[in-house]
């Protein structure tokens, strides 16, 4: 098994401290691995660390613009920032992405002014944030 999937398996277990640093070990010898990416951002997320999950989704995002939760996640992230706008248009792209993107509908709902919660993609599945 590799870093990679190391990594994943401590994330399940519910170790993302342990698991962060196996990605990390994956991202120093593939840094376009945007998946490792993804995974270090989210759990900055959940650890509250948001400007170092939005700094890690964009690096991810750089590598593969393509996939729709990491702009998602990145929304959740920069809604906690209180950057709006910055949100709004990560919400916006994920739904480019996928049309009818349902958790990035619901948080921009959300964002909006509606009362759904705001939804991240983790490893595992959907979670809801608050």
């Amino acid at each position: 098994m590799g870093w990679y999937g190391h990594g994943a398996t401590l994330y399940y277990l519910g170790r993302g401290g342990e698991a962060s640093l196996s990605f990390a070990k994956v991202l120093t010898i593939n840094p376009d691995f945007y998946k490792a990416w993804f995974d270090v951002g989210t759990i900055f997320l959940e650890q509250g660390m948001y400007t170092e999950a939005v700094e890690s989704f964009d690096f991810g995002i750089q590598r593969n613009p393509y996939v729709t939760e990491p702009w998602n996640n990145r929304g959740v992230a920069l809604h906690e920032l209180g950057q709006y706008d910055e949100a709004l248009a990560s919400f916006e792209e994920a739904m480019n992405i996928v049309p009818g993107f349902s958790q990035s509908q619901n948080n921009l709902k959300l964002l909006l002014g509606g009362k759904y919660g705001i939804w991240i993609f983790l490893p595992s599945g959907y979670a809801k944030l608050n």
